[in-house]
């Protein structure tokens, strides 16, 4: 291989990521926080970053990412997106929130990381420091039982070996009976939670897809047609992430097209008239 595609390898398209914290916190995570870590050093630099009300200033923190941007710069679809921003979330390591109109979720990084660092260490060096004295220990114990065996078979030359040889032959036979048993019954129960949990999902999205229908059909009937439904329904699922009733939320907006639609047709003359002309209601869903 030729040092050019070495250096190829190396360049803006690799994705870097902590070997240390990806130990901690999984690859996947890691990847996520280090890419919005980038994210942030990058906006911060520029003075892009913005404060709680979406203003540039000095004490501003928060930057905004898509989902499509994330896939594209770490390869992890939404649901892992999803899983791993849970994770840092409650690590402390950053916290997200809700601003603007529609919706979008801005992120900051924490200083929660030196602490997390700090605290690693000190497990590290703590398991190091146990791994030492039980090392000291355990060769002074190896030393002393060697001595007793020696002073037994001195004693007792023939049947000292023969029982020191079947009380080892037991144990290990005993120990091998046990951890089988206990990784069975481990592998067992493993796969029954996750049967559980997957039949339990599965309900589920039979049950709220068996509603969207429907809904639909609920909506075709007042006269909105398939092609407006099918674009509601591809806006609402480009903010599933952030939408906590799907149902509730799917129905209201299908609502306000119908409403849009009479209007257009002139079936009712005024569209919510105590609604400002940049309210998100009076977005206009059949262009």
């Amino acid at each position: 291989m030729s040092l050019n595609i070495l250096d190829l390898l190396r360049a803006d398209g690799s994705i870097v990521v902590n070997k240390k914290l990806a130990h901690q916190i999984g690859l996947e995570t890691a990847a996520i926080y280090s890419e919005l870590v980038s994210l942030f050093q990058y906006w911060s630099k520029r003075g892009e970053l913005v404060d709680d009300n979406k203003e540039k200033s000095a004490q501003a923190k928060w930057f905004f990412v898509t989902i499509e941007n994330l896939e594209e710069n770490t390869t992890l679809k939404r649901s892992k997106q999803d899983k791993a921003i849970k994770k840092l979330k409650e690590l402390g390591l950053i916290e997200t929130r809700q601003m603007g109109l529609p919706k979008k979720r801005y992120f900051t990084i924490t200083e929660k990381i030196n602490e997390f660092i700090t605290a690693h260490k000190s497990v590290e060096n703590k398991h190091s420091d146990n791994d030492s004295g039980s090392k000291v220990d355990n060769e002074a114990n190896n030393s002393s039982n060697t001595e007793n065996t020696q002073s037994v078979e001195n004693e007792h030359s023939g049947v000292s070996n023969s029982n020191t040889l079947n009380c080892s032959i037991s144990t290990t036979n005993n120990t091998r009976t046990n951890n089988t048993k206990i990784n069975k019954e481990s592998i067992v129960n493993k796969n029954v939670n996750n049967y559980s949990s997957i039949s339990k999902n599965s309900l589920e999205n039979e049950n709220q897809e068996n509603e969207i229908k429907k809904i639909e059909k609920e909506f075709q009937s007042k006269g909105l047609s398939s092609k407006v439904i099918r674009l509601v329904k591809q806006e609402v699922d480009a903010k599933k992430n952030e939408i906590k009733n799907y149902i509730a939320y799917y129905r209201t907006c299908l609502d306000n097209a119908l409403y849009k639609s009479q209007f257009k047709k002139g079936e009712i003359t005024e569209l919510y008239p105590h609604l400002p002309d940049d309210h998100p209601l009076r977005i206009n869903w059949l262009q």
